[in-house]
């Protein structure tokens, strides 16, 4: 059975509404929020540092770990990721037939989300206490987006303006997916907001009307042209 566009939304809008369970508050992150922990030294270190080219934590192929640097020096990649919900309140079996999934973003060796019990969080994916590391939660999804030359200082700065922008958690207006949509339009653009109004700007923090996959966008196009050739190939028809 197809569903109509306001259900096909309504589901789809579902798959953000972040309950999850036994985790409220900020992460327990074994180095806190202001250190990274790095494997191979088994050290905690300032998160200035991490994934700047300094090389204070590198692997065993002499790259800084889990940074993922692009073949051009100074950019690095940037993921869109995706991960299950708590089934908390609801059977698998509802759980699979909605496909629910929690979206965040990996750059520069943290983790960026936006969640309705916690606002935001950075999460270093070193740290042992990672959530979506080993043992931890499962990730069922990862896309590479693209590269950019954003600081880790500069991400920050967005995260903090959209949370002025909106600060409250919606599961239709204000989701995990709006704000991972904003996100990586912002490292697309390297961050580069300098030149341009602060109209603009604020414009470009707001939570998108909708956020739904393209196929749904593809739909509306196909419904709202497809009418029209029909009525042109009436018209001539009768001509």
């Amino acid at each position: 059975m197809a569903l109509s566009t306001r259900s096909f939304s309504l589901v789809f809008m579902l798959s953000c509404f972040v309950v999850v369970s036994g985790r409220t508050g900020k992460e327990n992150e074994h180095c806190g929020d202001q250190k990274f922990y790095c494997p191979t030294k088994q050290q905690c270190l300032d998160r200035s540092l991490r994934c700047t080219g300094s090389n204070v934590c590198v692997d065993s192929s002499g790259n800084e770990a889990n940074c993922f640097e692009s073949s051009t020096p100074g950019m690095y990649n940037y993921f869109k990721k995706t991960a299950p919900l708590s089934s908390s309140g609801s059977s698998s079996k509802k759980k699979r037939s909605l496909d629910l999934t929690h979206w965040f973003v990996e750059y520069r060796g943290f983790v960026y989300e936006f969640g309705k019990s916690y606002g935001s969080h950075e999460l270093d994916v070193n740290d042992p206490n990672y959530k979506y590391g080993p043992g931890g939660e499962k990730v069922l999804s990862t896309k590479l987006v693209g590269s950019s030359r954003c600081t880790r200082d500069q991400v920050n700065s967005f995260v903090k303006k959209w949370l002025e922008a909106n600060p409250n958690y919606n599961l239709l207006t204000n989701n995990c997916q709006h704000f991972v949509k904003r996100l990586l339009e912002e490292l697309g653009r390297n961050c580069s907001n300098r030149g341009r109004r602060e109209v603009e700007v604020t414009e470009s923090l707001k939570a998108p009307s909708e956020c739904l996959q393209s196929s749904s966008f593809h739909w509306k196009l196909h419904s709202m042209f497809v009418p029209l050739i029909s009525l042109a190939a009436v018209l001539l028809n009768t001509n």
